[in-house]
């Protein structure tokens, strides 16, 4: 009987020893710089004198189940940002057209001036657009009709003009002219009404006189990629203060980026 408790004994002891041994095994494992008889940092110490009684790394507070594990539902993410940008260059086309021609010009670029000359003049004569009252409406027309000079009478231009504008830049339409004059300066007061055209209706027509040097007149500002369509027509005064005589000048038509 007491040789069994001595066996029993004995095998328990070996059971125990295989498991410290085996504990400590798995941490020097873990802590391959830390063991029983060195620190992390490669020194050895005397753990009989109390140098060093902490078997664990400190970081741990003695408890290797304190620290805090990498949690496998969080969510863990890394992203760069980057600029991209994109240079759209201006573009600009204006199409001016009536019953005697048409002209359209581009412009390609902040920097670059599209320019053109109409195909055909716009003339003022009794022959071609006749005579109208202050309304625009016709009082007659023809090579040697009988209308004296009076108030409120008009000679017509030879053409309706439309402008269709259309950029992908926000813009601004406008119309620069002067009065017209003889060689020898006599001035001749340049009158223009204007209608924008809103979806299929035009609106109401707005006046203009010009009666100064390079008058500038905005007639519309536009957002990009809208387009800007206008229908002018112009007159000049008729009456007693006007010479007789040729008179001539430039009308401008003119679309800028803003």
């Amino acid at each position: 009987m007491k040789r069994s408790s001595r066996l029993i004994l004995l095998v328990l002891s070996v059971l125990l020893l295989g498991t410290l041994v085996s504990a400590a095994n798995e941490w020097d494992d873990f802590f391959t710089n830390y063991n029983s008889t060195q620190n992390q940092s490669g020194q050895k110490v005397d753990w009989a004198a109390g140098e060093n009684n902490t078997p664990i790394p400190t970081s741990y507070v003695n408890d290797p189940n304190s620290y805090t594990h990498d949690a496998p539902t969080a969510a863990e993410r890394a992203s760069i940002t980057l600029n991209a940008i994109a240079y759209i260059p201006t573009y600009v086309k204006l199409q001016l057209s009536g019953n005697a021609g048409k002209s359209t010009v581009h412009a390609f670029g902040p920097v670059t001036i599209g320019e053109s000359t109409f195909s055909n003049n716009l003339i003022f004569d009794n022959e071609i657009g006749g005579f109208v009252d202050n309304d625009w409406n016709s009082v007659g027309h023809g090579k040697n009709i009988e209308i004296s000079p009076e108030d409120g009478y008009y000679i017509q231009a030879s053409d309706y003009l439309k402008a269709v504008v259309f950029s992908n830049s926000k813009y601004e339409y406008e119309v620069v002219s002067s009065p017209l004059t003889t060689t020898d300066e006599k001035s001749l007061a340049l009158e223009m009404g204007y209608t924008i055209k809103n979806g299929d209706l035009w609106g109401e027509w707005s006046p203009v006189t010009f009666n100064s040097t390079n008058q500038n007149v905005s007639i519309s500002s536009c957002e990009p990629l809208q387009t800007l369509t206008v229908m002018h027509r112009f007159r000049v005064p008729y009456n007693d203060t006007v010479v007789a005589g040729e008179y001539s000048g430039k009308i401008y038509f003119k679309v800028y980026t803003l």
